[in-house]
């Protein structure tokens, strides 16, 4: 009696090619909840190709806003309307980082980022963690500590920004795991803080002050 292996094998080859493949490997989905003047969790670290799905479940009325218009260093632009009962997904096929906000409640500190990683880069460092590992007290008010992971070398700087573009903090080298910045004089409302390596902005995030 002859035993025929070719279906065997043809399984055996196709679960091979599915599970080696590089352009099927299996990608994440990452849930938000959106709703009173907060996205929960507001921070995410994903890897390209990853999807983000933001829900408003309730009457508020919010939206998701990571438009080029309204955050240029943005790799590729995302959102949706300002409406109630909503599901919104993007797939992230840009590595890089990303800020949102909500356009209706964004001065009560309803923002967001993303940290979109490169699974694929051939360079050991393309992912990592983030630099600024906290930043304390949230919303600040005379004072706002940004704790660093690590140490950097000569040539990081921190620069901040208002909402309009204004440099709060414009090119301060980062000396330390600790940066102190007094912001009693600043306004209540968001800002954006840049990490410059000297070769160009790696990383961005937000300080909220009341």
């Amino acid at each position: 009696m002859r035993t025929c292996y070719k279906p065997f094998f043809a399984l055996l080859t196709g679960a091979l090619f599915l599970l080696f493949s590089p352009s099927l490997s299996a990608q994440s989905l990452f849930e938000v909840s959106v709703g009173g003047t907060s996205f929960a969790p507001s921070s995410l670290t994903i890897n390209k190709g990853d999807t983000v799905r933001w829900t408003n479940s309730s009457v508020g009325q919010h939206n998701v806003n990571g438009t080029l218009a309204t955050f240029p260093s943005n790799p590729e632009p995302f959102g949706n309307s300002v409406g109630s009962n909503w599901t919104y997904e993007h797939v992230f096929l840009n590595p890089g980082n990303f800020n949102y906000r909500c356009d209706v409640h964004f001065s009560m500190g309803m923002v967001g980022d993303i940290t979109v990683t490169n699974i694929n880069a051939t360079d050991d460092k393309a992912v990592e963690e983030k630099l600024v590992s906290s930043v304390y007290p949230s919303p600040a008010s005379e004072q706002v500590v940004l704790e660093l992971s690590r140490e950097v070398g000569p040539g990081w700087t921190l620069s901040v920004f208002d909402l309009t573009g204004q440099a709060m903090t414009k090119a301060m080298p980062l000396i330390g795991i600790q940066i102190k910045l007094d912001t009693s004089a600043w306004g209540s409302g968001v800002y954006f803080y840049q990490l410059d390596n000297g070769k160009g902005v790696v990383e961005t995030g937000t300080i909220v002050v009341q």
